[in-house]
């Protein structure tokens, strides 16, 4: 019993035992590994550990976990109105009016607008004379052609109920007035002081 029990450990030491070649790549495996952690975060991807850890904050002075500010500031942006260098300069009243007939006729030379028409699902709900016509002769209230005439709303009543001056009524018994009524109104004042002052003269 006693030599079958001291001879067990000299029957088991084969298993175990590895040849000179085996423990020598064991060996070299085992090197290889304990570098990867070393090389891991220059050939990680982007977004891996390696990165997360490089974006963590910086730690102040005080301990605490708050990210560190640089010394450049953000400035936020203000709306500021911008002249774009292409932009035309505003007209004078004179140069206006130099261009105003040219441009006018400009306008009405260039016709209907039956080809644009096929742009658009809806109808027009005028033509383009008309529209032409509303933006050139608009529509102008008692203030706006008092304004325009340079006298009283009181006095543009009078020149309308004694017939001098032609104008409309809105639902609401509103005088409404035609720019191109007004100027023919006073076409007609400026001849009548005309003919009062020849007379005069004469």
């Amino acid at each position: 019993m006693g030599g079958r029990g001291s001879a067990e450990p000299h029957a088991a030491e084969p298993a175990t035992r590895l040849s000179d070649a085996d423990a020598a790549d064991h060996l070299s495996s085992a090197a290889a590994s304990s570098d990867e952690p070393e090389n891991a975060g220059e050939n990680a991807p982007a977004g891996t550990a390696a990165d997360t850890n490089a974006a963590q904050p910086e730690v102040s002075g005080h301990g605490d976990s708050r990210p560190v500010q640089s010394g450049r500031r953000r400035t936020r942006s203000r709306a500021r109105n911008v002249v774009p260098p292409e932009l035309a300069p505003p007209l004078t009243g004179e140069q206006f009016w130099q261009l105003a007939p040219r441009h006018v006729r400009t306008l009405i030379a260039m016709g209907h607008d039956d080809a644009v028409q096929g742009s658009y699902k809806r109808q027009f709900k005028e033509s383009r004379l008309a529209l032409i016509e509303r933006l050139l002769d608009p529509t102008l209230s008692l203030e706006d052609t008092a304004r325009l005439l340079n006298v009283c709303p009181t006095t543009v009543r009078r020149y309308t109920n004694r017939g001098l001056l032609r104008h409309q009524r809105t639902t609401g018994d509103q005088r409404r007035f035609k720019l191109s009524d007004v100027l023919s109104f006073m076409e007609a004042q400026s001849s009548v002081e005309t003919d009062g002052a020849m007379k005069r003269d004469g």
